[in-house]
């Protein structure tokens, strides 16, 4: 897996006048091979399309959609498909994070693509510092934003999948084992989700997890992390509300 610093978050809004779900399995296929990236596994329900990708995610609801990549996939390769069938025009706010020590073009992108709105830039949360920046196009926006967690200081071990046994009974579980002994896993039920990323490369170790809603299920499996993965503290968890 890349090292944290370059890993990317991208989480677009649509309103109610865009069904992502409407866009076929091809489409999907199309935009993670435009974006340069690769699928793993696949799964759908009547509420979300799930695809794990090669160290990245990618989660697909009605109105909205979560890209997460390593730093390898191509943002606005992948903007310019999705304009292609769901406008701009129909996004109403959007959340972008990438690390403050990278120069990043996908940005500058998304600022010349979406200029008729607000911009707003979150504080840093994290060491290495990640830049979190927020747009929308109306004047107050309310949408709660998932939230995140990301640890570059951690013991070098196995990932403790036994962390998530109160989620494998969700509507899609999909994990993958890297012959270097990194995890990644997409779990989705309805609106909630959780997404690992973990590498216990020496040279450059990262455990990343986004998550949203499993409010009964989520603190017992960060106590887990905290306890089996042997940091100290939690460098990023916060919820953004726009």
């Amino acid at each position: 897996m890349a090292p944290l610093y370059f890993e990317k978050k991208l989480e677009i809004h649509y309103d109610g006048s865009i069904d992502l779900l409407r866009l076929d399995a091809p489409f999907w296929r199309s935009l993670v091979r435009e974006s340069g990236l690769n699928i793993l596994h696949a799964a759908s329900t009547a509420d979300v399309r799930s695809y794990l990708l090669a160290e990245s995610s990618l989660l697909v609801w009605k109105h909205r959609l979560l890209l997460l990549t390593c730093g390898s996939g191509r943002l606005d390769a992948a903007l310019n498909c999705l304009n292609a069938e769901a406008s701009r025009e129909c996004v109403v706010g959007m959340r972008y994070s990438f690390p403050e020590s990278a120069t990043d073009p996908d940005f500058g992108f998304l600022e010349r693509q979406f200029a008729n709105g607000t911009w707003e830039k979150q504080s840093p949360q994290s060491k290495p510092s990640i830049l979190e920046y927020s747009w929308s196009s109306v004047p107050r926006w309310l949408t709660d934003f998932s939230k995140n967690l990301i640890v570059s200081d951690f013991s070098e071990r196995t990932f403790p999948k036994a962390s998530l046994a109160a989620l494998r009974d969700s509507e899609i579980v999909q994990e993958h084992d890297f012959s270097n002994g990194g995890y990644s896993c997409n779990i989705c039920h309805g609106e909630d989700y959780l997404t690992v990323h973990f590498s216990p490369n020496p040279g450059g170790p990262y455990f990343s997890a986004d998550w949203r809603g499993f409010p009964g299920q989520i603190p017992p499996i960060l106590e887990a992390w905290q306890h089996q993965l042997g940091y100290a503290s939690f460098p990023c968890c916060s919820a953004l509300k726009a």
